[in-house]
């Protein structure tokens, strides 16, 4: 009777300390599935913009004749613009209607 009731106890603490395990896993704090700040901001500048990125890139690439490395989309003040980097160049265009603002050799 002693040696069951010893089993059934050492059992019992396997089974808690197995549970604990499950449960040290889980997390405590679920994940927020809205969108972060920046995102919300991103995808606003990208609605507005009326010039895609490969039409930013292709006049990026007319303009200094190399390719382009790098593009962002930005804005400053009211003015939208695509900030395009090639190997020898920067180049910022228009997002509304795809004009030249400046080009400076780096």
């Amino acid at each position: 009777m002693k040696r069951l009731l010893l089993f059934a106890i050492l059992m019992g603490i396997i089974q808690a300390n197995e549970q604990a395990m499950v449960d040290s896993a889980t997390p405590l704090v679920s994940y927020n599935h809205r969108m972060s700040i920046s995102m919300k901001k991103k995808s606003e500048l990208k609605r507005l913009a009326q010039i895609d990125t490969e039409q930013a890139r292709k006049i990026a690439t007319a303009s200094c004749k190399e390719p382009a490395r790098s593009l962002k989309l930005t804005h400053q003040g009211q003015l939208l613009y695509y900030r395009v980097s090639t190997g020898n160049c920067v180049v910022y265009i228009n997002a509304l209607n795809g004009s030249i603002i400046s080009k400076r050799s780096i």
